[in-house]
């Protein structure tokens, strides 16, 4: 045992700072004004991370906050991409959701999010958490794997599968 240390995952605080211009960067690449008021779910579109639930809480947020949007961010199969986009039109909200591929300066998108969500049903240590913490970027968060010591107190923790909990959070 006395050969043993915990490393705990980390990220590069040179690059993942927060940074408000290169957000402002992508806000104009999206068309959005630069006040615009983004909330953001980053993670490949493979159905342990639960977009649902965040289209689900999207659209329980906008009847009280009409100016928000919500960008998705994440490379994932046809198919569960075609699923969530038509998820989104039935609930009523496919004109506040943004969808971008992987990105390759991931920090430009966390410096666009006013908050980023894990929504995930299962994670171990969530490396979407961290980055965007490290930008500055309050985070609410699933309470699964790490997330809650991760966010501790700086931010929001809900249990799985949830929406309604997700949005009041949010």
């Amino acid at each position: 045992e006395d050969k043993f240390e915990v490393v705990v995952n980390g990220v590069d605080s040179s690059i993942f700072t927060q940074d408000h211009q290169i957000g402002d960067k992508l806000k104009e690449k999206l068309h959005l004004r630069l006040d615009s008021r983004v909330i953001g779910i980053v993670g490949r579109l493979d159905p342990i991370k639960n977009h649902e639930m965040f289209l689900l809480s999207a659209s329980q947020i906008v009847k009280e906050f009409s100016d928000l949007w919500f960008l998705v961010v994440g490379n994932g199969d046809q198919q569960r991409r075609q699923h969530l986009e038509e998820l989104a039109a039935k609930l009523g909200i496919e004109d506040r959701v943004l969808w971008m591929t992987s990105v390759r300066n991931i920090e430009q998108v966390y410096n666009a999010l006013t908050i980023n969500t894990l929504c995930s049903h299962s994670e171990s240590f969530p490396n979407a958490v961290i980055e965007s913490l490290s930008c500055g970027v309050p985070c609410v968060v699933t309470d699964v794997g790490d997330s809650d010591y991760i966010v501790g107190d700086t931010g929001w923790v809900v249990p799985p599968s949830e929406p309604l909990l997700l949005s009041k959070a949010i």
